[in-house]
């Protein structure tokens, strides 16, 4: 089989999570659908940590995903009136998290550190149950210990560790979630290069907003 780039598995993760999220809110739950979106999360979390890997300027790469993760949650809070948390806010959470444990050990700051986990933690799994809303992050503490992991294992360990993320999430989660362990068949074919990049230079920011909008509008439709 040819080694699959980056590009190319952003495209499976961006498929897949379509299928996913039209399986989730115009199919009523559509089971085969949502089995097919299993396999988004555990790819674009690995792109995730390779885009800190990188990425020239992590500050503006923690920026983008951020503002985008803020603009999705206005689409969702207009059309469902909603305070769950996109998954986009998972990996800025995740992004953030590197950047300050890379900047304390660069600086000796250990209190950095320990501050950030600790601050990650209160927001994913303490905040949401202190609150009388429907206030949650996606993939919960969990899928961002994943992004961390696969940014910090050594490059032969990655897909270990994002089996075991799998697997430990799979446990806390619903039984669907135990088919995104074949996320690890794709990633096996990673080439770890870039690939060809798309005309459009910010489609895969763009994408996630507008085609969120778009099936919220005809979910509100039906």
């Amino acid at each position: 089989m040819q080694k699959l780039s980056a590009t190319t598995l952003k495209y499976l993760a961006l498929i897949t999570m379509t299928i996913d999220h039209i399986g989730l809110l115009l199919l009523n739950d559509y089971t085969p659908f949502r089995i097919i979106g299993r396999l988004s999360f555990p790819i674009f979390a690995y792109m995730i940590a390779e885009g800190c890997r990188y990425t020239h300027n992590r500050m503006h790469y923690f920026l983008r995903v951020s503002i985008l993760a803020i603009l999705c949650q206005i689409v969702m809070y207009i059309t469902t009136h909603s305070l769950y948390m996109s998954i986009l806010i998972s990996f800025s959470l995740s992004i953030l998290l590197i950047m300050s444990i890379d900047y304390s050990i660069k600086n000796k700051h250990l209190l950095l550190s320990i501050l950030s986990v600790l601050l990650v933690f209160f927001l994913v799994s303490i905040l949401p149950k202190i609150t009388s809303t429907d206030y949650q992050i996606d993939y919960g503490i969990g899928g961002i210990i994943l992004v961390v992991m696969v940014y910090y294992l050594p490059e032969k360990w990655r897909l270990v560790g994002v089996l075991v993320g799998c697997l430990v999430m799979s446990i806390t989660m619903t039984p669907l979630q135990y088919f995104s362990l074949l996320s690890i068949i794709p990633l096996a074919f990673y080439n770890h290069k870039k690939g060809k990049g798309h005309p459009l230079p910010y489609f895969f920011y763009l994408y996630y907003p507008l085609h969120l909008a778009i099936i919220y509008l005809l979910a509100s439709s039906l």
